[in-house]
């Protein structure tokens, strides 16, 4: 199978997925997690993209084009470059370490 014939049949399935509605989403209350923080101590981060060429045949409307693809995050006080993959992986690895405490019941959060 040619690259353009499998990226063909990956673009048709995302589709189908979403037309099917998904994975259930979650609802998440945003002000209960715990911010990411620069080493300066900024929570505010602008993203830094990598611009691909698509080239015509790849291209969804057979024209070349390009793809923005976001791969760091900047700190916008301090300028700090952090690759999206580690910070994935500092917050993976934050999340194996953190122990949950429950109670006698099992139940119960311990505070």
């Amino acid at each position: 199978m040619s690259l353009k014939q499998r990226l063909r049949k990956e673009r048709k399935m995302a589709m189908r997925h979403n037309q099917v509605g998904g994975p259930p989403q979650m609802k998440i209350d945003a002000s209960t997690l715990a911010p990411y923080q620069c080493k300066c101590g900024e929570e505010i981060f602008m993203r830094g993209y990598a611009i691909k060429k698509v080239p015509r045949l790849l291209s969804p409307n057979g024209q070349a084009g390009m793809a923005e693809i976001g791969v760091v995050k900047i700190c916008y006080k301090c300028g700090e470059i952090y690759p999206i993959a580690q910070i994935l992986k500092e917050i993976q690895e934050e999340e194996i370490f953190k122990p949950v405490l429950v109670g006698a019941d099992g139940k119960e959060p311990v505070q």
